[in-house]
């Protein structure tokens, strides 16, 4: 039998990510994340519900202040991912932004940008469709044509209405740049 994909999210892989933000953010308690992570409740969590479970604890372990703890996360995707290309546990980055940086449109619908080749953010954006949706197509609309083609399927995978796995919506607006 297949390995189950949930299974891909394991204590190899989220120590590679903890790793990675130590190594940008020196006072990251690696094992301290990994406690928070691994706890009783983890055997039992779903994939989306394991990715969400981690970037609840991430919140516990980076800065309070969201612009620091992005910041930090921007850094470690610039500087740390590239090196750990498919590193799954790395979905709970874009997660986090989606959780806890809805009331900051700007920078955070930028930073799913950025985040987005490791492995993607196009579940996380989809919170931000439907309170920002003008912002956020208008993204949609200068990602499409971006050199980079991770970049260029966030705008087209992101934007569909009924993305497999992801939050669904109907109706939105269609507000393209004149």
């Amino acid at each position: 039998m297949a390995e189950l994909l949930k299974n891909l999210f394991n204590k190899t892989t989220v120590d590679l990510l903890a790793k990675d933000l130590k190594a940008v953010y020196p006072k990251f308690n690696t094992s301290l994340f990994m406690e928070l992570v691994f706890d009783k409740t983890w055997e039992k969590l779903e994939l989306k519900e394991r990715m969400h479970h981690a970037a609840l604890c991430l919140k516990e372990v980076l800065p309070a202040d969201y612009n620091k703890a992005l910041n930090i996360i921007i850094k470690t995707a610039k500087e740390r991912l590239p090196l750990r290309d498919g590193n799954f546990a790395n979905i709970v980055l874009p997660d986090f932004v989606s959780t806890f940086g809805i009331d900051y449109p700007e920078i955070s619908i930028d930073a799913l940008a950025v985040l987005t080749p490791y492995p993607s953010s196009e579940f996380a954006v989809r919170p931000f469709i439907l309170r920002y949706p003008d912002i956020t197509i208008k993204k949609f609309y200068e990602w499409s044509k971006s050199k980079n083609h991770h970049v260029r399927r966030f705008a087209s995978e992101g934007c569909r209405p009924r993305l497999p796995w992801g939050l669904q919506y109907r109706n939105i607006r269609k507000t393209l740049p004149q």
